[in-house]
């Protein structure tokens, strides 16, 4: 399972924002002579975090999914200390 088509476009418009910024800040005088020098460092950059960007969108996602079946009725929670069935110190039950 690959990440989604949505994720991967928000990766491209992510790093191209970034791009954009960093051009602006730098300005065009000096972006040529930038790219030239740091192109390894400015790849790497734009390509971390538009990977940040669509794995973040990615994971919200399934978290979402996650969540979509119901309860079923009279299910019981249990908040533990430890993993001991003595040390129950909350129990939530479902309406």
């Amino acid at each position: 399972m690959g990440m989604s088509a949505h994720a991967v476009r928000a990766e491209a418009l992510a790093a191209t924002a970034l791009g954009l910024f960093s051009a602006s800040v730098v300005g065009l005088a000096h972006l040529g002579q930038q790219a030239v020098d740091d192109w390894p460092w400015l790849v790497l950059i734009l390509t971390g975090f538009g990977t940040q960007v669509g794995l973040d969108l990615d994971v919200a996602a399934t978290a979402r999914l996650r969540f979509t079946t119901p309860v079923p009725a009279g299910a019981a929670v249990e908040s533990r200390i430890t993993g001991q069935p003595a040390d129950a110190i909350a129990t939530w039950t479902a309406p």
